[in-house]
């Protein structure tokens, strides 16, 4: 009874999202859906998800999100309070991703992601390296649960919005 009252609170086993990606200091100019041209879905809960191809295991993610101390708000006065400032939540977290020796860092592969992550098994290629960087995740004031997060690193941001 005491770990259900713990757990982090959980979005399910895999949700579909749109994305969008912050590139130079510019934004695209839409949301792009994972599984119409990606084939990419998110596994995980609110505080911690892995964005994957859609029918492989989890474990073979092609991007880790880590949101350190994130609670999720039940609180319903707090939550409009919030909205009605616009000011997002803001966490400190980690990314995790996979690029390739030859050309290391997110910079490389920010304009084809996700789906140049999706050409190659990062992980079991020896010319690969895993990366742990340091992020921002900001996430959008909510009235049920989070929605819209954006995730900043290495100068690159990746909106999430699970909105679907």
């Amino acid at each position: 009874m005491l770990l259900l009252a713990t757990s982090t609170a959980t979005f399910g086993q895999t949700k579909f999202f749109k994305y969008n990606k912050n590139i130079d200091g510019y934004w695209g100019s839409v949301w792009l859906d994972a599984m119409d041209f990606n084939q990419v879905v998110i596994t995980g809960g609110y505080d911690e998800f892995v964005i994957h191809q859609a029918g492989k295991h989890p474990s073979e993610y092609i991007m880790k999100v880590t949101i350190n101390r994130m609670t999720v708000e039940k609180d319903k006065k707090k939550k409009k309070i919030v909205i009605k400032s616009k000011n997002w939540y803001e966490y400190s977290g980690t990314v995790e991703y996979f690029s390739w020796k030859e050309n290391p860092g997110f910079k490389d592969i920010v304009k084809s992601w996700p789906f140049g992550a999706l050409n190659a098994s990062f992980k079991e290629s020896k010319n690969a390296i895993t990366y742990k960087v340091p992020a921002t995740i900001k996430i959008a004031p909510y009235m049920d649960n989070p929605e819209v997060y954006n995730i900043w690193f290495e100068g690159y941001g990746i909106g999430i919005d699970f909105k679907m």
